[in-house]
């Protein structure tokens, strides 16, 4: 099966499913003064701040065990991620948790998958 354009960071995978698009949300942030009573409340501009997604490479064995190398190698860091849909998100990678393999007959031999979990930077 061909590498479609999908891509987190500089790791092109077979599949990128972002979860539910989350709408666009206010936030609000309560805060306080040392030494003044009572709470402020601040209404934040509206964004989406989490960001996940489950990417999937069909490959052989060897080929998925490094791309998950890879894909855990980007924890940290700054990345543009390029989905199914074909929309780009600009996210933190917080965490990357490897899945369990799968034997996958004709697609390769072998299914890896990844849980992506950050936050949106732009």
């Amino acid at each position: 099966m061909p590498l479609r354009n999908v891509w987190v960071g500089p790791v092109q995978c077979t599949f990128v499913k972002t979860a539910d698009r989350e709408p666009l949300a206010e936030s609000v942030r309560a805060w306080t003064l040392p030494g003044v009573d009572g709470v402020a409340w601040q209404v934040l501009g509206r964004n989406r701040s989490h960001y996940s997604c489950e990417a999937i490479l069909l490959n052989t064995t060897a080929a998925v065990k490094v791309w998950e190398a890879a894909l855990g190698a980007l924890q940290g860091q700054r990345v543009a991620i390029f989905d199914d849909w074909q929309d780009t998100h600009v996210v933190l990678i917080e965490q990357v948790t490897i899945g369990r393999r799968r034997a996958e007959i004709g697609n390769g031999g072998c299914l890896g998958s990844a849980r992506i979990e950050g936050r949106y930077t732009q």
